[in-house]
């Protein structure tokens, strides 16, 4: 089962342990109803089922796992960009000699609007992946999909920060400029830059990891919790 199962390590640890404690309890019972003890062993392992069988059905909840961290990250990722972006913009002082052109205008218009779309989609996944398993049919479905999402989101992102710098006049040189320590605005900027380019990367990593371990393959048509029933 350990080999068989990819996903966050402390719920995997605790799937394991949880399974092992399931056995120990299926044979106990069996030695006090007068078994051998190898002989319990062997039925309870029986009863349990073999690795091919139970691990998609525990590889299905850390699917889920996985997708409500990517999903949660993105979240709280996102919010903390489109807090920070008009401070961030605002302290280089870009815009200081002329005004932005009505296209750009509409550009940020509209990338405001988007982020805010994209945070909104991410809290209806949350839910999805959260208290939504008991109205969704096969919740696990989804996990793939938001890792795939959450990807093309970020390639987005990349994109929309590559023509912010493009179109907006000394808004790279200003960053680097105000980086000083004598300078009120310096700290709010390396903090800035902090949060718009290394937790990308986490989530980048976070929505691959989903999509590694939410395949077709290892999800499997197990019900969990059927399985945790018999046990």
């Amino acid at each position: 089962m350990n080999r068989s199962l990819s996903g966050p390590r402390r719920l995997k640890a605790d799937l394991l342990l949880e399974a092992r404690d399931s056995l120990d309890d299926a044979a106990e019972a069996y030695r006090e109803a007068g078994y051998h003890h190898t002989e319990a062993d062997s039925m309870a392992l029986a009863d349990f089922g073999t690795v091919p069988e139970v691990a998609p059905a525990y590889q299905r909840e850390l699917a889920l796992a996985q997708a409500r961290r990517t999903a949660r990250w993105f979240v709280v990722l996102m919010a903390a960009q489109m807090f920070l972006a008009d401070e961030s913009w605002q302290s280089t002082g870009a815009w200081s000699d002329r005004d932005p052109a009505p296209l750009y205008l509409v550009f940020t218009r509209f990338w405001d609007y988007s982020q805010l779309i994209f945070v909104i989609v991410a809290v209806g996944a949350l839910f999805t992946f959260g208290l939504g398993v008991r109205y969704v049919s096969a919740p696990w479905r989804f996990a793939r999909v938001t890792g795939m999402v959450t990807l093309s989101v970020l390639g987005l992102k990349a994109l929309a920060s590559a023509v912010f710098l493009m179109a907006t006049p000394h808004l790279a040189s200003g960053m680097v400029s105000s980086i000083s320590l004598t300078r009120p605005g310096s700290l709010l900027t390396l903090v800035g830059l902090a949060i718009w380019v290394l937790p990308n990367w986490y989530v980048a990593i976070s929505a691959v990891r989903c999509i590694a371990i939410s395949t077709a393959r290892r999800l499997g048509t197990t019900d969990l919790s059927r399985r945790r029933s018999a046990l």
